[in-house]
């Protein structure tokens, strides 16, 4: 099958030619034949190993296709021959079209081909498909070519098209790379890079850089999802002051990369650093003066001068204790890129694991970002990240994030397999049922009902419909997490968190807001700096909130809805530890809900937004008045209508023990 790829693949170069080429008019076929024909073609162009032989072939199916009498068909039956000829032959759908129009007799065809799109999508997904399953074995030359007629069709404009070939891209680079063929690799990359234009939502990086947030950033989403942890990359401008008083402005990138992501980023680090000098030569002309590459930075985050503003200080830094190796490459005029090479040994930081930022020359504009960011991106490996994100993606998170909520321990080695992210959806729901049996259910009555939570303004997250019933069926009654630190210190945070959310450590500390929480250098070193921290309350477990440790002043008491997005959960504390047996043989919130210990962790990644708070617990009164006191002062409360989050201050503020119809 495979030399009829590339045969195939001559139609387009030899379309000229074929048009011109004399014949005498060949009679209308009629449909009960047109599928035998072609279907004996197909044999034998199989059974050909000459090229030529095959594509002479290709060349009688295809001159016979202009001449079938498509008008005495039914529309779906004629999308279903067009869609199925399509994928034999590879043929584009803008030269079905012109085959359609050439036939005197077609009509309505305008009607007949409205989803053009569709099929051109289906073309090239087969296209990617064969060339996955053959790749070893196609000769590199044609390999090149092979790539470099796809990306040529102008129906490559599509966005969800675009996205498939750079996977594609990535596919033959990667490729080449395991051959030793760094150049070929980075050739195919840039080809992708330059004859496929960003699409969404890095086109529109501008406009998300100036409606962001000035506390909580941006995100760019959603990505391509077997790159980004998330589907997501966190984006700000940031400003700092020079000695002169000056102030310069850069964009600043974040992101966490998959496991298999990572592991293949390695390679090509590896490759920049043997050569750099040739690596620059292979990228775009001007593109960067010079590059070179740094190893073992101090591992800091930078605090910002004044909570929500852009104003980052110079000097002033949170510095991670780590072990860590930080790989910085420096694009002279482009900008920065670090990286996290990381494991899970004793001694990293493992919220550290697979993180990326990328660090954009003061001189860029926010206009010019996107042209830049693609190339670079590109040039990594990370080239989808700058087209759409197609339907088969967003179904391969649901599945996985479906199998993750309920089986999480089986799960894991699924998220780490590549084939998880390259399975077609029908192979890889296959694959998870043979694994875990009763996930055929799970698919079949929990899937279609997935909906999304918001993270962060314009970031979501698949959920599971009923989880949290389900958790309270097994005795759970609300979740619920402890502010510490000073009576002062704990207001404050409340105020912030009724305004902005609660954010995990990561996030304070990447947005600037350098706030230690009670364990956060152990939460870093151990993986969960990354997740907002809580606990399960059951039925059956202390009312009193001073048996819980780390109770604090004040106890925030959560949406349980907050589960059905996920994250993961441990029966005792271990600060969020996502190394070892701990994390990887972890049950699901369905196991903790049966019989929750007094210090269980429910880790939720990243943010809660204050939708998601469900009301606040005092001790007595006098802290009750102390806090309505500062809410008020802050904005939180509005004098008028004494609402917090448009719940009435009496029913959102209790006082003593938790109570089920707290969390009702």
């Amino acid at each position: 099958m495979l030399c009829i790829i590339w045969g195939i693949m001559n139609i387009e170069n030899n379309s000229q030619h074929i048009n011109a080429e004399p014949h005498e008019p060949l009679p209308l076929l009629k449909q009960n034949d047109i599928s035998e024909k072609f279907k004996n073609i197909t044999f034998k162009a199989i059974k050909t190993s000459n090229l030529s032989g095959i594509s002479g072939s290709i060349r009688k199916a295809y001159l016979s296709f202009r001449y079938v009498k498509l008008a005495e068909e039914d529309d779906k039956s004629i999308y279903v021959k067009v869609n199925k000829l399509a994928d034999t032959f590879n043929i584009s759908s803008s030269k079905l079209k012109k085959i359609v129009k050439e036939n005197p007799e077609s009509t309505n065809v305008k009607n007949r081909f409205v989803s053009l799109n569709i099929i051109n999508l289906k073309i090239k997904e087969e296209f990617i498909h064969k060339a996955q399953l053959n790749i070893k074995s196609i000769p590199i030359k044609d390999l090149i070519k092979g790539f470099q007629n796809a990306i040529c069709d102008q129906n490559n404009k599509d966005p969800q098209t675009k996205t498939t070939l750079f996977v594609v891209a990535e596919e033959i680079a990667q490729f080449f790379i395991n051959k030793g063929l760094f150049g070929k690799a980075i050739e195919i990359r840039m080809m992708a890079a330059q004859k496929l234009s960003p699409g969404s939502p890095l086109n529109t990086l501008q406009k998300t850089l100036e409606n962001a947030d000035q506390q909580l950033g941006a995100k760019l989403y959603p990505l391509d999802t077997s790159l980004f942890k998330n589907n997501s990359l966190s984006i700000q401008q940031r400003q700092f002051q020079d000695k002169s008083s000056s102030l310069r402005s850069e964009i600043h990138l974040e992101a966490k990369l998959n496991h298999h992501t990572h592991e293949q980023m390695k390679k090509t680090v590896g490759m920049i650093s043997k050569n750099p000098k040739k690596f620059n030569e292979l990228l775009p002309k001007d593109f960067c003066k010079e590059i070179s590459i740094k190893y073992g930075e101090r591992d800091i985050y930078q605090r910002r001068e004044n909570t929500g503003d852009k104003l980052f200080s110079s000097d002033e830094y949170l510095e991670i204790s780590s072990t860590s190796t930080i790989t910085r490459i420096h694009f002279e005029g482009v900008g920065d890129i670090r990286l996290w090479d990381m494991g899970d040994k004793p001694g990293k930081i493992l919220s550290h694991s697979n993180r990326i930022c990328i660090d954009l020359d003061p001189n860029i504009t926010s206009i010019e970002a996107t042209a830049k960011l693609h190339i670079l991106l590109s040039a990594l490996g990370l080239g989808a990240v700058s087209s759409s994100t197609r339907p088969v993606d967003e179904e391969r998170i649901k599945i996985m994030q479906l199998f993750r909520i309920f089986y999480p321990k089986q799960a894991y080695t699924f998220e780490r397999d590549a084939k998880s992210f390259e399975n077609s959806i029908e192979n890889l729901k296959n694959d998870i049922c043979k694994s875990v049996p009763e996930m055929q259910n799970k698919f079949k009555n929990n899937l279609k009902d997935m909906y999304q939570q918001e993270i962060y303004p314009g970031q979501f997250i698949w959920a599971v419909k009923g989880l949290a019933d389900k958790v309270k069926e097994k005795g759970g009654i609300g979740i619920m997490a402890g502010v510490a630190g000073s009576i002062t210190a704990c207001f404050n945070a409340i105020v912030s968190m009724l305004k902005f959310g609660c954010l995990s450590s990561q996030d304070r500390f990447q947005l600037g807001i350098i706030t230690e929480g009670s364990t956060s250098q152990e939460d870093f070193r151990l993986g969960g700096a990354e997740a907002v921290f809580s606990r399960l309350i059951g039925d059956k477990m202390p009312m009193d909130p001073n048996e819980y440790h780390l109770h604090g002043h004040v106890q925030i008491l959560y949406d349980l809805k907050l589960v059905e997005r996920g994250g993961y959960v441990h029966p005792l504390d271990k600060y969020g530890m996502k190394c070892g047996n701990d994390y990887s043989d972890r049950g699901s919130i369905l196991d903790l809900a049966e019989n929750p210990s007094i210090s269980n962790e429910v880790c939720i990644r990243d943010r809660v937004p204050p939708q998601y708070i469900k009301g606040l617990l005092v001790s007595n009164e006098e802290k009750k008045k102390m806090l309505i006191k500062v809410l008020v002062e802050n904005g939180v409360i509005n004098d008028q209508d004494k609402l917090i989050n448009g719940i009435p201050v009496d029913e959102f503020i209790h006082v003593g023990n938790f109570e089920k119809k707290y969390w009702d």
